[in-house]
């Protein structure tokens, strides 16, 4: 019997038109020294640095030196309320530790010391994270942000309107146990034996989830979509909602102007030599310039 377990999903909801997406996002672990080196040593080949157990999070710009102020002086951009000035700069100096600097159209983000918080969690798992272990997050969205902002739709609605993606995750059994015999540490189970052995019984879960789009529904059910306790809860762009961001986002969007010349996805990366490395992308055109511009009309 294999050690190898998966799990494959897949989604499509409503009728996805748009080729290129405004919004997509991947999200993906490796594990094993092959794999978790090879993100390491891409990242330390690119910018000249080991960023071994720190995370990097990576912004192309056409105003790259502008955006590397703005990332330094961040609190003279956001709202902070009055007497916390020296609270957050203690908190940005000794917690967050934050390393900002520009390579080329680059901003990298990083800290000066290693994320050392994590490191007695990862080492329950060391000696199981073999490269059995994977995830593969896939999304994508059919509306771009200035079609959003122009829609004010609520998110039920917008979901429904174009969106499709995918999870795939590989795990082996000996990691699965060993998360088993962590999670009964705190939710103790009557026969941990007998539910341990079960694992064994999972193979593959597959699955897969369409929907119509919304707009295609008759009226009766299309209106479920536009409910008035839906539209109270899951919607950004009632005037109720966009009052408040006025008032707390609109200045520091003002302050922030030099954000419009992001370019390209924003990575993350965190990679922790021999052992793993989580990255993430998220791109989403546009979507400073589209909230100023709905945000600055009263």
């Amino acid at each position: 019997m294999s050690d190898q377990k998966e799990i494959d999903i897949k989604f499509s909801i409503g009728d996805m038109t748009n080729p290129t997406p405004g919004h997509s996002g991947t999200i993906s672990l490796v594990t094993g020294a092959t794999e978790a080196n090879k993100v390491w040593s891409e990242l330390q080949g690119r910018y000249g640095e080991d960023f071994d157990n720190k995370p990097v999070i990576i912004i192309s710009s056409e105003d790259a030196e502008g955006l590397k102020n703005i990332l330094e002086n961040i609190e003279n951009t956001i709202n902070i309320e009055e007497g916390e000035e020296e609270e957050f700069k203690m908190m940005k100096e000794n917690m967050i530790q934050p390393d900002i600097r520009r390579v080329g159209n680059d901003i990298v983000i990083t800290r000066k010391v290693g994320a050392d918080e994590i490191t007695p969690f990862l080492a329950g798992f060391q000696d199981v994270l073999n490269g059995n272990v994977s995830m593969d997050i896939d999304i994508k969205a059919n509306k771009t942000p200035e079609t959003l902002c122009k829609e004010k739709k609520n998110l039920l609605y917008m979901a429904h309107n174009g969106a499709k993606g995918s999870i795939n995750m590989k795990m082996d059994l000996p990691f699965l146990e060993r998360c088993f015999d962590m999670g009964t540490q705190f939710a103790p189970v009557p026969e941990p034996e007998t539910a341990k052995s079960m694992l064994n019984f999972f193979k593959k879960f597959t699955l897969n989830i369409e929907t119509f789009d919304a707009d295609s529904l008759p009226d009766e059910l299309k209106s479920i979509f536009d409910h008035p306790m839906i539209d109270e809860t899951l919607n950004f762009y009632t005037e109720k909602v966009l009052d408040r961001f006025r008032e707390s986002m609109l200045p520091i969007m003002e302050n922030a102007k030099v954000c419009s010349s992001i370019t390209g996805p924003i990575k993350a990366y965190f990679p922790i030599k021999d052992s793993l490395a989580f990255k993430i992308e998220a791109n989403a055109p546009g979507w400073f310039d589209a909230a100023y511009k709905l945000l600055s009309k009263k």
